[in-house]
């Protein structure tokens, strides 16, 4: 949901995501709603100047257009809110990704794909929070493009999005959280490589990405993969 006016009344704009129509469609009642997330992707914090001498140092922050609500889980809530019980914690980690890119060959990669890593970080050495350690990730990757080997998706959106939850593979040395999985390419047809396919044949490219998201956190990093064009069609 989105605020459409912060300069009077507050109006909410409400919608259900293309996962939550699906859950409601099947009228069999097991849909419900048990919790919510929030987030402030339309914000953009490097606005704000702590050396403005004033009490104004946010106003670009707090005159910032608001979003309304979006259906579309590939833009959703990619910068989600958390609630913290710790009043004193002052330092918050970042997902961040061992490979911010990474390139798959369609012939051979098919087969032995690559391994992508997340890990929770902070500055300065910091021990990562124990309410923010993230047991297990949520991973988005396009289906009809990429898979996570030895892994099934628990729902392919019909956006075509293949959803993964993979536990954390182990606990980094300042106590953050880590996973890695093995990804690899899909038997791709030759109509995907003449819809996405970049270049002339038989070397084109596809560029895909795949977001990793912590459980618990909400914190979130992209890995854009290259996928290279293998053999004539």
């Amino acid at each position: 949901m989105g605020l459409k006016d912060n300069s009077g009344d507050i109006i909410i704009d409400a919608v259900l995501t293309d996962v939550g129509r699906e859950f409601i469609a099947r009228n069999d009642g097991s849909f419900e709603i048990v919790r919510y997330s929030f987030g402030d992707d339309e914000i953009d914090y490097s606005l704000f100047n702590p050396n403005t001498g004033s009490l104004q140092q946010d106003t670009n922050i707090v005159n910032t257009p608001i979003f309304e609500a979006s259906v579309n889980e590939k833009i959703a809530l990619r910068s989600q809110l958390l609630s913290i019980s710790n009043p004193d914690l002052k330092y918050l980690p970042k997902l961040t990704a061992k490979n911010t890119t990474v390139t798959l060959n369609e012939k051979t990669d098919a087969q032995v794909g690559t391994t992508l890593e997340f890990s929770q970080t902070t500055e300065g050495g910091r021990n990562v929070s124990s309410e923010v350690v993230d047991g297990s990730f949520l991973v988005e990757i396009d289906n009809d493009l990429l898979f996570v080997d030895k892994e099934s998706p628990t729902n392919v959106t019909q956006n075509g999005t293949a959803q993964y939850v993979i536990r954390r593979t182990a606990t980094g040395a300042n106590q953050g959280a880590q996973v890695n999985f093995n990804v690899a390419v899909q038997s791709l047809t030759s109509d995907i490589w003449s819809t996405l396919g970049q270049g002339s044949a038989p070397s084109r490219t596809i560029s895909a990405k795949i977001k990793c998201k912590g459980a618990k956190s909400g914190l979130s990093a992209e890995v854009t993969v290259t996928i290279n064009e293998g053999f004539s069609r």
